[in-house]
C-alpha cells in the first residue's frame, strides 16, 4: 500500500487554489512552482486534473509538444503521483498522442494497479501507431491479471490484427466478442468486417454483417465497397 504523508504547508492549497481558479490552462512552470511547495498534496485528484489540462493543451496545440508533456511526467514522478493510475491515464493518453511510445512504456511499468481503463489505454497506444505484436502481447498479460476486455479494449486488438492481418488471432478475439455478447456493438463489427476482408476471408465478413441486428449507412458502405472490389479505408 503506498504512504501518502500528510501536508503541513498551507502554502500548498493557496497554490493549488490557483491553479483550480486560472481562466485559461495553468502553464507548465506554475505547476512545478506548486510542486516545489510540498513533497505532496493532499488534493491529489485536482491536482491531477490541472496537470491534465496542461497535458491537453501539449497535444492539442500544433506544433505538439513533447518536452512539455515530459517536464509536467517528471513533476508528477518526483511526488510519486505518477505511480497511481488515475494520473498515469493522462500521462498515457498524452504519450501516446505525441507518438512517443518509450514514455508510454515508462509510465505504465510505474502504476502500481493498473485500472481498466490503463490498460485500454497502453493496449490502444501501441495499436494505434502499428506496433501490433505488442499490442497483443499487453493483451495476453491483461488477461492474465484476471481483467475482462470491455468494447474499447476489443476494438484496440482488432485494429492490430487488421493492420498486420493476424487473422488467426483475429478469429480467437471475434470468438470472446461473441461470449462477451458485443457483437451488436457497431465499431466491432465493422473493424471484423474490415479485418476479414482485408484477409481475403470474405465469407466471414459476410457473416458478420448479417448478424448486425441494425445495419446503417457505415456498414452498408463497407460492404458494397468490398463487392465493387474497391480499396478498404483503414478504421
Amino acid at each position: 500500500m503506498l504512504f501518502l504523508p500528510r501536508l503541513h504547508s498551507r502554502s500548498f492549497f493557496t497554490a493549488l487554489r490557483s491553479v483550480d481558479d486560472l481562466p485559461s490552462p495553468p502553464s507548465v512552470c506554475h505547476l512545478q512552482d506548486v510542486i516545489a511547495q510540498s513533497k505532496l498534496p493532499h488534493r491529489t485528484s485536482s491536482f491531477c486534473y490541472s496537470a491534465d489540462l496542461l497535458l491537453h493543451e501539449c497535444t492539442r496545440s500544433p506544433p505538439a509538444d513533447l518536452s512539455s508533456c515530459r517536464s509536467i511526467h517528471a513533476s508528477l514522478a518526483n511526488i510519486g503521483l505518477d505511480t497511481l493510475s488515475f494520473a498515469a491515464d493522462h500521462l498515457l493518453r498524452a504519450f501516446s498522442l505525441l507518438g512517443s511510445l518509450p514514455k508510454a512504456d515508462l509510465v505504465f511499468s510505474k502504476v502500481i494497479r493498473p485500472t481498466l481503463f490503463t490498460w485500454n489505454a497502453i493496449i490502444s497506444a501501441h495499436s494505434e501507431h502499428g506496433d501490433a505484436d505488442s499490442s497483443l502481447m499487453l493483451y495476453r498479460h491483461f488477461h492474465e491479471e484476471g481483467f475482462n476486455p470491455d468494447k474499447f479494449t476489443f476494438f484496440a486488438v482488432l485494429k492490430a490484427c487488421s493492420v498486420d492481418l493476424l487473422i488467426a488471432e483475429g478469429r480467437l478475439i471475434h470468438k470472446q466478442i461473441l461470449l462477451g455478447d458485443l457483437a451488436w456493438v457497431e465499431v466491432l463489427a465493422i473493424t471484423l468486417m474490415d479485418m476479414y476482408a482485408k484477409g481475403g476471408c470474405l465469407e466471414d465478413a459476410d457473416r458478420v454483417f448479417q448478424n448486425l441486428p441494425f445495419k446503417n449507412v457505415v456498414s452498408w458502405n463497407v460492404m458494397i465497397s468490398r463487392k465493387e472490389g474497391k480499396a478498404w479505408m483503414p478504421i
